[in-house]
């Protein structure tokens, strides 16, 4: 059991080799090494010396103030195994990348992106509210079953515990069964219905990339599913500007107090939906906005602090950094839209 708060892996052993390789992909020289030990009965604290050089940017954006490891950590032993661990989390900040590089085919650009989380009661479907691609659907909890109307543009990426070793994207045919940690992302305009045949709730994070294109796609809707929940996170209103190809990429941060995400340029939009905590940011060279659900957009100009629920959208152009400043964590979930340049032909 890790008692080591880490809110991207569970707190089990999986859980800890999931966070591992995690932090083998942000901190790649990263180096931990004991300085002195302490055994009493069936504890062991070690002192240890961190070290790396960078930390790789996540999803685009460097780090601020983080540190992969805390200086202590105490294990607890039985029968030649450790069977328990605490650790210190000051400072700390845990990334995972969900979708990295996402690139709709030409001509699918005019889109306006909008993050949703919907939940499906057992049976329950997608009624008359499918996704339509370009999209990106990531499992967070349960197993959802998945319809494509072209399947050939679609591909599945399964979640992995092994993250120190490469994931293989595997191209999907339809139907595609979906288990957590599991992303579908769809390239091109299509037809996505979902639907959920377990016994157990279902929770997908669904990004929309849809375009004009869409609503010339043919096909009857069926009646809405009494048993979905729909939630709307961010985005739907700002329009991801006139450029050939762009690249979509999603994923969590989790920041502890005093850790963030650096000043940066907005390449052609960037999406955010606070989780939990508190969120500031300073945002110049543009108007971003703010909504939380059902409630309208509010201009932020200079600097705000969002709270849980909050939804963000920053366009091109703008620059912005994300900060905790308060004293609990915080936990986002970011989408970047940065434009492809073409090389010169």
């Amino acid at each position: 059991m890790d008692h080591t708060v880490r809110p991207v892996a569970e707190a089990s052993r999986d859980g800890l080799v999931r966070y591992l390789g995690l932090l083998q992909e942000m901190f790649p020289d990263l180096r931990i090494e004991p300085l002195d030990i302490v055994v009493q009965q069936d504890r062991v604290v070690a002192l240890v010396d961190v070290t790396w050089s960078s930390a790789q940017p996540f999803l685009g954006i460097p780090t601020a103030g983080v540190a992969p490891w805390g200086r202590l950590d105490m294990f607890q032993v039985a029968a030649g195994r450790v069977v328990a661990h605490w650790g210190d989390t000051s400072g700390r900040g845990q990334f995972e990348p969900f979708v990295s590089g996402l690139s709709p085919e030409p001509g699918t650009q005019a889109c306006a992106p909008a993050l949703t989380r919907k939940t499906y009661g057992p049976g329950a479907d997608d009624g008359d509210r499918p996704a339509r691609g370009p999209a990106a659907i990531r499992v967070e909890a349960g197993s959802v079953v998945v319809d494509i109307a072209e399947p050939n543009v679609a591909t599945v990426v399964r979640s992995s515990l092994e993250r120190l070793a490469p994931i293989q994207p595997t191209v999907s045919s339809s139907p595609i069964t979906l288990g957590p940690g599991d992303v579908l992302t769809v390239t091109e305009p299509a037809r996505i219905e979902t639907r959920n045949d377990a016994a157990a709730p279902a929770t997908v994070l669904v990004l929309s990339l849809a375009t004009q294109r869409v609503a010339s796609l043919g096909g009857s809707r069926p009646a809405a599913s009494p048993g979905l929940d729909l939630r709307p996170l961010a985005g739907g209103q700002a329009t991801v500007g006139d450029t050939d190809r762009y690249s979509v990429s999603i994923g969590r941060a989790v920041l502890s107090p005093g850790t963030g995400l650096a000043s940066h340029i907005v390449g052609a939009l960037e999406l955010v939906f606070v989780e939990s905590g508190s969120l500031a940011l300073t945002v110049g060279g543009g108007t971003a906005w703010t909504r939380q659900l059902n409630q309208t957009a509010t201009a932020v100009e200079i600097a705000a602090t969002l709270g849980a629920g909050t939804g963000l959208s920053v366009p091109a152009g703008a620059t912005v950094d994300y900060r905790n400043d308060g004293g609990e964590g915080v936990s986002l979930i970011l989408v970047t839209i940065v434009p492809v340049l073409e090389p010169d032909r």
